[in-house]
């Protein structure tokens, strides 16, 4: 597992969000944006199973 350092963590957030608004929800799935937010997500969530883990 790599580290994600928060600024990333804080940028991903805010690009997703920006793709996800400009493809009104649907992007196609070969899309040059839904593979960036493919790899928005992935950091999202490798940081936050570091520092928020799910307690089981």
């Amino acid at each position: 597992m790599i580290k994600i350092a928060k600024e990333l963590y804080e940028f991903a957030l805010m690009r997703y969000e920006e793709l996800f608004l400009l493809a009104g929800g649907e992007s196609p799935v070969n899309s040059r944006d839904a593979l960036e937010m493919a790899v928005m997500t992935r950091i999202v969530n490798e940081y936050e199973e570091q520092y928020f883990p799910a307690i089981d």
